[in-house]
């Protein structure tokens, strides 16, 4: 289902941003001088994330500081990780792990777009083959996110008329895990169509919800 919905594949190590779906940053800061791993210089995190419209661009959201110090000067805000030309595009494509620099023994996300999908497929192509062609510094279709940095893709889903956020690929359970009766409404071929789901049957509440989902749950 979520192949046919977007391309999406276990294990591919990537997942294409549809219309409402969000990807959720969380970067962490460390003291200048400390490894950047465990707790020893830790000093909080900052939060922000990203809406993909129905149009073009990438929306900026809630912005959550958890930081228990003052943000090293040197280190980059998370709200400057994903620049203005960066977040102008029609596609994107997040991919969860890649060393940029082959030379390097670093990985971390990458978010890649274009002005098309089938320019997205080519670029992610040549992003695969050869990472600092397309990742290149001050790149307006890449975006290198920090190797602390935690980057998730999310859903957008309307539950008994509220909209709540889960992770890609959540299944039903997590909204009608208790519940007795299930409506779902979901946009197929471009229509809203109901799809008949019996709460008592786990393997219908494993199905994954996907972004514009509406669910009414008693």
């Amino acid at each position: 289902m979520l192949e046919r919905f977007n391309g999406f594949q276990t294990g591919a190590g990537w997942v294409d941003l549809r219309p409402s779906m969000r990807i959720q940053i969380e970067n962490a800061y460390y003291e200048p001088g400390k490894p950047k791993r465990g707790l020893e210089g830790f000093i909080g995190t900052e939060r922000l994330w990203y809406r993909k419209p129905p149009t073009a661009g990438l929306i900026e959201g809630a912005f959550e500081d958890k930081m228990l110090a003052a943000r090293p000067a040197a280190e980059t805000p998370t709200t400057q990780l994903v620049t203005a030309p960066q977040r102008a595009h029609d596609a994107y494509r997040l991919f969860f792990s890649i060393r940029v620099n082959r030379r390097g023994a670093t990985r971390g996300a990458v978010m890649l777009g274009a002005p098309s999908q089938a320019a997205l497929e080519a670029r992610a192509a040549a992003l695969l083959a050869d990472p600092d062609s397309v990742c290149r510094e001050g790149s307006p279709e890449c975006v290198v996110f920090p190797e602390v940095c935690t980057v998730s893709p999310e859903i957008e889903v309307t539950v008994n008329g509220q909209l709540k956020v889960y992770t890609w690929a959540t299944p039903l359970s997590a909204a009608a895990g208790k519940a007795r009766s299930v409506k779902l409404t979901r946009m197929i071929e471009g229509k809203a169509r109901t799809i008949p789901v019996d709460p008592a049957d786990g393997n219908a509440l494993r199905m994954p919800m996907l972004p514009g989902d509406e669910m009414q749950v008693n």
